[in-house]
């Protein structure tokens, strides 16, 4: 698979985006990092979301940095005090969605239970 030199400038990019953050003890935010990449809510949503099937690398970069940003906040959350904050950043669907209540189990469980049984000894 051949990587366009723009797919490269754009993952150096973000690279650089998150060591600026981590040097300056700030969380990189999906404004902060749109606004780092010079571009507009609008493209970063194409690239995003693979729009027409023409941005798959970019896409790829992106969600590798929304797990980045994911990370961060989680870490953040076991190293430090005055985590609340954090809980709360984590709890957001783009940053991972975290959840301290189990998933409802939607999965259907059917017993069937014979009383009368035609079988000697059955209920011995």
């Amino acid at each position: 698979m051949r990587v366009s030199k723009k797919l490269i400038e754009f993952e150096e990019k973000i690279d650089a985006y998150f060591l600026k953050c981590e040097l300056g003890e700030i969380y990189p935010d999906e404004a902060g990092l749109i606004l780092h990449l010079g571009i507009s809510r609008e493209v970063y949503e194409k690239y995003r979301d693979n729009e027409g099937g023409a941005y798959g690398g970019f896409s790829r970069v992106l969600e590798s940095a929304r797990l980045r940003r994911e990370s961060v906040i989680t870490r953040g959350i076991y190293s430090s005090s005055g985590s609340s904050g954090r809980i709360f950043l984590a709890r957001q669907p783009a940053n991972g969605g975290l959840s301290d209540k189990l998933p409802p189990d939607n999965k259907k469980l059917s017993i069937e239970v014979l009383l009368n049984s035609d079988t000697p000894g059955a209920f011995d």
